[in-house]
């Protein structure tokens, strides 16, 4: 199924932070940390922009919660 996501983003602590929107083809049931993981490894925009990879903390990787 076909998902639109908007991410919040931030270059530094101290950046302005701005959107950028990323669309999907995800499996049924795929987590949140699924979805950041693909757009990771493929960083391109809605409109075919390449930026840089999303990051994100994360403390547990079980792929259950979330």
């Amino acid at each position: 199924m076909k998902k639109l996501f908007k991410i919040k983003r931030q270059d530094s602590p101290e950046g302005q932070n701005y959107w950028e929107e990323f669309e999907m083809v995800l499996p049924v049931g795929a987590t949140l940390i699924q979805v950041l993981e693909q757009i990771r490894l493929r960083p391109i925009t809605v409109n075919q922009q390449a930026v840089n990879p999303v990051a994100w903390d994360s403390c547990c990787h079980q792929a259950i919660c979330g």
